[in-house]
């Protein structure tokens, strides 16, 4: 009965094991940051760094721009690339002057900021059917203090754009860069929603930075292949976007992971295999044991009986007297 109740139990710890090590995949949800310009044809270069929960534009450049113009930047967040409205503790976030929750979209002190919640129209151009999605929009606006200009910004989400499962991380982040307009059509009001035309920038030379992989590390099925792993990089170097996505692998860890599930299933068979030998030897001690009862209860008795026909004492009668 032990033996075919263990067993199974064994059985069912060691797989609970290996779900444990490799649970079922998942992959973030989509989003993107978009970037439009206050008049067309403008060069931008733009540098952004992901990590959950933060896109940092570390670095914006806007060639042709002289000292003194005012230039007004865009941009378009929607699904993972919103902005952080919620508190950890699941408050809504209070909304400052700008219309921006505080804290939450971060640049110097020469640009102003204004945010804005509102639905796409169409989508970023009228063949896109997302039309109704919320986006949030916000402006950057700065008056450039020398020629070829550039600002900074830093914007936090709620999301994040990786999950663990086992030794192996899944990633999707937003899309980023500009949307794709034919050349011939970038002084086409792309609409996002203000009281004044924005364009694509035109050209836009993108580098996005992601996560270094680690020594062991592999990536697999990733959407773009990078131009670096140290950090993982992507580059574009015209109006579009990029939208990076796959799966890094801890190849020092898997095999390790591999042999505590080896080692733990060799266990249990050890155990399991010892039970019937340990089942056996309790039978045998408990059969000399019951048989060594026995010897002494009827010694004892045929001591007594003869004790008591010699006119002897015997040892089980109250006070030592004879029973005769």
């Amino acid at each position: 009965m032990l033996l075919t109740v263990t067993i199974p139990m064994g059985t069912w710890w060691v797989y609970q094991q290996v779900e444990t090590v490799q649970p079922s995949p998942t992959m973030p949800g989509s989003g993107e940051a978009l970037l439009t310009v206050d008049r067309p044809h403008l060069d931008v270069f733009m540098r952004v760094r992901v990590t959950d929960g933060e896109l940092d534009f570390s670095y914006i450049e806007f060639s042709g721009v002289n000292a003194g113009e005012t230039v007004r930047v865009a941009f378009t967040l929607s699904g993972t690339a919103r902005l952080s409205r919620i508190y950890a503790v699941g408050e809504p976030r209070d909304l400052d002057r700008s219309g921006c929750p505080p804290s939450i979209v971060q640049t110097a002190d020469n640009v102003q900021v204004t945010c804005t919640e509102r639905s796409l129209q169409g989508g970023h151009t009228p063949w896109d059917p997302r039309t109704g999605e919320l986006a949030d929009v916000v402006i950057l606006k700065f008056t450039a203090d020398r020629d070829s200009p550039w600002i900074w910004t830093r914007i936090s989400t709620d999301a994040t754009f990786s999950t663990q499962s086992g030794d192996t991380s899944y990633f999707r982040l937003p899309t980023l860069g500009s949307t794709y307009f034919p050349e011939d059509a970038r002084e086409v009001d792309v609409g996002i929603g203000e009281d004044r035309p924005y364009y694509v920038p035109s050209p836009l030379g993108l580098v996005l930075e992601y996560t270094s992989l680690s020594l062991g590390a592999r990536l697999d099925s990733v959407s773009d292949a990078p131009v670096s792993t140290h950090p993982l990089t992507w580059t574009r170097s015209d109006t579009g976007s990029i939208t990076p996505s796959g799966i890094i692998t801890d190849s020092a860890k898997t095999p390790a992971q591999e042999r505590g599930v080896f080692w733990l299933a060799a266990l249990v068979g050890v155990i399991a295999g010892l039970i019937p030998l340990a089942v056996k030897a309790w039978g045998l001690a408990f059969r000399a044991w019951r048989s060594n009862s026995g010897y002494t209860h009827m010694n004892r008795r045929d001591h007594d009986g003869a004790a008591t026909e010699h006119g002897g004492v015997s040892p089980t009668t109250p006070g030592g007297a004879s029973t005769r």
